[in-house]
């Protein structure tokens, strides 16, 4: 489960910039879009006024004229709209990647904060057993103290005893 979560992040972490970069031609297409169908709505709006027809009537080709317009309008309001859906899905996906980072920064301080508990009770339970053992080091040193001071006394005794 983490492997896969740890994966799942290294790959967003790889594609959030190529994302970022296509954020920003959406939004050039988005803007580009938007002037084309306020060019078109214009056309549009002066396709109603056209009147060629006999007594000042609108005709046939003036009407298909005007739905013309206004099909190349809906395909660029379609076109709006799947850019929009683009970037509200990168959005989404920005959340969802906040969220994933914010979820493995909290599981990276819990298992810290388990770490820096269980030092501490390990470092509580060794000072104990440290003073025990500090204690029996001094005995053994001065065991062994004693054991050298009266070796070297019964050598110079037994070195005096042959000299003299």
């Amino acid at each position: 489960m983490k492997n896969i979560l740890l994966a799942a992040i290294i790959l967003l972490r790889f594609t959030v910039p190529v994302l970022a970069n296509d954020k920003a031609k959406d939004r050039q297409e988005l803007q580009h879009l938007l002037e084309e169908r306020q060019q078109m709505f214009d056309r549009y709006s002066g396709s109603l006024s056209d009147h060629s027809g006999i007594f000042g009537n609108r005709t046939k080709k003036d009407i298909l004229k005007s739905n013309d317009v206004l099909i190349g309008l809906v395909r660029t309001d379609n076109n709006i709209i799947r850019v929009l859906n683009r970037v509200v899905d990168f959005r989404n996906f920005e959340k969802a990647t906040m969220n994933y980072d914010l979820q493995n920064r909290d599981e990276e301080l819990e298992n810290s904060r388990h770490a820096a508990d269980t030092l501490a009770k390990q470092l509580d339970s060794a000072i104990p057993e440290l003073t025990i053992l500090r204690r029996k080091v001094n005995r053994d040193h001065a065991v062994i103290t004693f054991l050298i001071l009266s070796l070297a006394t019964s050598l110079f005794f037994l070195w005096r005893k042959k000299a003299g």
